[in-house]
């Protein structure tokens, strides 16, 4: 068996969905029953041994070039630590006939260098909650996708000044992913706003200003 070898996207925007990564298995020598070809899949990361695998397996009944095509939705970087991954192919042929095993690997290496992308923190709605409060709630997307667990600020406009009163964390809850809810008592009414401060891989965003008034 030659060494074999693979492609996939380039990692430098962002995060890759689907049949990604493609490992070419060139095979000979093979026995008049054929074999068996293990294919496997790994990434190490710049800040910890291993970052995902993946497998596949073929039985072929002659020698010849064979195509291994491996979901990529395994490997999604774009919240890993930047810096240069290491992926490799390791490819094991067992012979039929002899039981015999020949191993290759393929080594490549990439570079996570994605900039920061676009948060949304939109207001959507304010109710009444007990005798003097307000529930206000929002939803924080990022390219258009609910994020999950991050801190959102209710913050009041005072002396011309953004200033943060209460926060909450988005809820990864069925049917209210991305979404969050502050439940507030104004001590006087004035103008307010939702704020996500962003970080390391999503710029921070406001939603626009609203009215809440002293019950």
């Amino acid at each position: 068996m030659s060494a074999p070898s693979f492609k996939f996207p380039s990692y430098g925007t962002g995060c890759y969905y689907g049949n990604d990564y493609k490992v070419t298995v060139p095979v000979s020598g093979l026995g008049a029953e054929g074999g068996d070809i293990d294919v496997e899949l790994r990434v190490t990361a710049p800040d910890r041994p291993i970052v995902d695998m993946n497998f596949d397996y073929r039985s072929v009944t002659a020698n010849g070039t064979y195509t291994f095509t491996l979901d990529g939705s395994m490997f999604c970087h774009y919240l890993d630590k930047r810096g240069t991954y290491t992926a490799q192919a390791i490819v094991t042929v067992t012979d039929w006939a002899t039981f015999a095993e020949t191993k290759r690997t393929a080594t490549k290496t990439f570079t996570v260098s994605n900039t920061r992308r676009a948060s949304q923190i939109a207001y959507t709605g304010k109710t009444k909650s007990g005798d003097h409060s307000w529930k206000v709630t929002g939803t924080l997307t990022r390219n258009g996708v609910r994020q999950v667990g991050k801190t959102v600020k209710l913050q009041v406009k005072k002396d011309g000044v953004w200033r943060t009163v209460k926060s909450a964390k988005t809820s990864g809850q069925a049917g209210k992913r991305g979404t969050v809810a502050i439940v507030w008592n104004p001590p006087s009414s004035r103008n307010y706003r939702l704020y996500y401060a962003g970080d390391a891989y999503t710029y921070a965003d406001a939603s626009g200003a609203f009215w809440l008034r002293n019950r």
